[in-house]
């Protein structure tokens, strides 16, 4: 008969893990149970909790695999190299926190003065110099230096928004007329008429003697 995996703790600071035997649906429901206590127990964050459980793998093939694959220098470089370009500072702030919060409990963990050089040294260059206009570098915590760097990276997208808008309604004002330039009733008429060249008829010589014969006084052509 096949034996069930077995949930278990090495020591109560460490999370339920499986033990050996077989993994079915009831074995994994108990597992996520009580690995979900435990987290709730030792108020462990929602971040913490994937690494929490991934360096404490109780199989030795596990923890050979996740130091051969360097997945601790991977997520740092993930870190160090994560860039703003066009992006939110927001959405930029998140993503670099987001992964920094993966290597908690590791040497590679950025702490608070650590993340603030990283994100001062990889967002977007106008966000930097405004930054450095407004003397942000007082202020000392964390938390108030990014409320006040989103404050300064809104503005400036909505001066962005505000200069399209101008050059929009400029073009719109500037764009050439399409109407068709037409002529004016009769213009081109009298003007064909003005060079019409009418030819004078010449007569046959029969008709020459005829009208002279009967005394006209015109010029005979």
């Amino acid at each position: 008969m096949e034996t069930k995996a077995k949930i278990g703790q090495s020591n109560p600071m460490c999370p339920p893990m499986m033990g050996d035997g077989n993994v079915d649906t009831t074995v994994l429901w108990d597992w996520f149970n009580k690995a979900e206590n435990f987290f709730c127990l030792k108020s462990i964050a929602s971040e913490n909790k994937a690494i929490s459980i991934a360096y404490r793998m109780s199989s030795i093939h596990a923890i050979h695999w996740l130091s051969a694959n360097s997945l601790e220098h991977s997520a740092h470089m993930d870190v160090l190299h994560i860039q703003q370009n066009s992006k939110s500072f927001v959405k930029f702030s998140l993503e670099m926190m987001g992964k920094n919060n993966l290597l908690a409990g590791t040497d590679s963990f950025l702490n608070d003065k650590l993340l603030r050089d990283t994100l001062e040294v990889n967002m977007d260059r106008e966000l930097a110099q405004e930054c450095n206009r407004e003397n942000l570098v007082l202020i000392i915590s964390l938390r108030d230096w990014l409320d006040e760097v989103k404050r300064l990276d809104e503005r400036k997208h909505q001066h962005l928004k505000e200069i399209t808008c101008e050059f929009t309604k400029l073009n719109a004002s500037s764009t050439p007329t399409t109407a068709t330039h037409l002529p004016v009733p009769g213009a081109a008429a009298s003007s064909a008429l003005s060079f019409t060249f009418v030819p004078i008829l010449k007569l046959l010589q029969t008709e020459r003697e005829l009208l002279s014969t009967n005394g006209s006084s015109g010029p005979v052509i």
